[in-house]
């Protein structure tokens, strides 16, 4: 199983095999707070996943994973391994006219 694939609850609809999936990577700066430290550094990476449940439904996956930069000090401490992951579930659903 791939890490950074987003796990799903065991309630969860099985997916069908052809899955539209994607994922996109940048780079991030978040302030630490008003002291004179500098900011940390971050690379970003969006991974979604999207399934067709009926005409009008469709549900999906997006996972946000954080990784150290290599011009952040404590990039060496994260070892190239994600600092930040967070998972979220999704349903959209087609509105009237």
């Amino acid at each position: 199983r791939d890490p950074s694939a987003p796990s799903r609850p065991s309630s969860a609809p099985p997916r069908p095999a052809s899955v539209p999936r994607g994922g996109s990577a940048t780079p991030s700066q978040a302030l630490t707070n008003q002291n004179a430290a500098p900011p940390i550094t971050t690379d970003s990476e969006v991974l979604t996943e999207l399934a067709r449940v009926d005409d009008k439904t469709v549900t999906g996956r997006l996972r946000l994973v954080d990784y150290m930069n290599p011009t952040d000090p404590l990039y060496f401490e994260a070892r190239r391994k994600a600092v930040s992951v967070a998972d979220y579930e999704m349903i959209y659903r087609r509105v009237a006219d």
